[in-house]
């Protein structure tokens, strides 16, 4: 896919800062027209372009799925995007009056069955969090959340409790069955980027813009265990292997754009890995130990092992800013300020497919293979470059297929 628009460029101190103001805005300053959008897809015997256009690229930030893996949930402009796998489209959207702007953290909790959000005006003194009941898609409660802006959250396995972390350096944990507040911790004097906890819920670990990384203990009521602080920025976390022994922190800032292996026992022991996109801003680590870092360059890298570079995943034209891995790790998906979804085969390293809301709050979609099958709201959103009007609605007959779409992601269509 190709974008038509140049880049300006920016120094790294300008991009630290574009790291977390971009993301909570609504538009990419560099990106207030429209863009063309072209797909090639081959067959044996003739190949065609397929050209649909972005109206306004969103910058996207968060990203998750469904505990069966067959719904996507993508946070967008005052309205979450609920992406069928199986159909291959997209089939509503959640929305509240809370959600005044770009939606900056989702959160599956309470069994799976609840999805809580957030996306409230930058500069806000409160940050609601809705409550969505993902079997209704109903709103069913809201968390007065105080403070600027929601950055991250972290719902516990059995869905529960509810950490939020804020712009303003706000750490709070929530009951989500009963709606309320049950600790607010000691202010992080920065904004909180990232939330993790090991697989077994023994550690709570958080990080902040100003790389200060701290580790609570929840069999002692979450007291702090441990307080670090890195060279630069922080902006994503893990518990190696899902134990408590090492914390990565990925760092990317000004001084260092990194990854670091924090020793819990000793702290002062941080291993650096360098082989990360120019600035690491998410990662997340699958169960069979592959490590995946996005970052501003617009490329996921994956590794099999700690700086071991596996697959280089390339398509996003800007920074990636969300990754998530489906439950049965067959599929990753990919948000970016270029305004786009993407769906990958984490495996092989491969794109499958792209998403696209055409318009802000609009009813126009696009979802679209690698192979060019494509499903859409309306066969009129896609073009086929170079091709003769007489033509343009066979041609499009002929290559939207949900069913092709959703076998493409792996998905049965009987």
């Amino acid at each position: 896919m190709r974008y038509t628009t140049h880049h300006a460029k920016f120094n790294l101190p300008q991009l630290c800062l574009l790291a977390l103001c971009l993301c909570v805005t609504v538009v990419h300053p560099l990106r207030t027209h429209a863009q063309t959008l072209s797909f090639p897809a081959t067959r044996a015997e003739q190949q065609y372009v397929i050209q649909a256009t972005l109206h306004t690229p969103l910058n996207l930030r968060c990203v998750c799925f469904s505990a069966d893996g067959k719904t996507l949930y993508v946070g967008a402009y005052k309205q979450v995007l609920v992406w069928s796998l199986v159909d291959a489209k997209l089939a509503t959207t959640l929305s509240d009056s809370s959600i005044t702007g770009m939606v900056t953290a989702m959160s599956l909790c309470n069994d799976d069955r609840t999805l809580a959000v957030s996306g409230a005006t930058p500069g806000s003194s409160t940050s609601p969090i809705v409550l969505f009941d993902t079997n209704t898609n109903k709103k069913s409660a809201t968390l007065q959340q105080t403070g600027d802006t929601v950055q991250c959250m972290l719902a516990t396995k059995a869905g529960k409790q509810l950490f939020v972390g804020t712009y303003d350096g706000l750490l709070t944990l929530w009951d989500v069955q009963t709606q309320k507040l049950e600790k607010e911790f000691a202010q992080q004097g920065s904004a909180i980027t990232n939330i993790t906890a090991d697989d077994k819920e023994e550690w709570v670990a958080v990080c902040n813009h100003a790389g200060q990384v701290e580790v609570f203990d929840a069999a002692d009521q979450y007291a702090s265990v441990l307080r670090t602080t890195l060279d630069d920025a922080a902006s994503s976390l893990f518990f190696e292997n899902g134990k408590t022994s090492n914390l990565a922190a990925a760092v990317a800032g000004e001084k260092e754009a990194a990854v670091r292996l924090i020793n819990t026992k000793n702290p002062r022991n941080k291993r650096k890995f360098t082989n990360t996109p120019a600035m690491p801003l998410a990662m997340c680590q699958a169960d069979n130990k592959t490590v995946y870092l996005a970052g501003s360059d617009g490329t996921i890298l994956s590794w099999q092992r700690m700086n071991r570079i596996d697959k280089t995943l390339k398509a996003h034209t800007d920074w990636v800013t969300g990754i998530a891995l489906s439950p049965d790790e067959k599929l990753l998906a990919s948000v970016s300020l270029d305004g786009t979804t993407r769906l990958w085969d984490p495996k092989e390293g491969l794109l499958l497919a792209t998403l696209l809301q055409l318009n802000p709050l609009s009813d126009a979609w696009l979802m679209i293979t690698s192979q060019g099958t494509f499903n859409a709201s309306s066969p009129d959103v896609v073009t086929f470059y170079n091709q003769p009007d007489s033509l343009q609605a066979g041609l499009k007959s002929q290559w939207q297929s949900p069913g092709k779409v959703s076998q493409h992601l792996g998905f049965s269509t009987k």
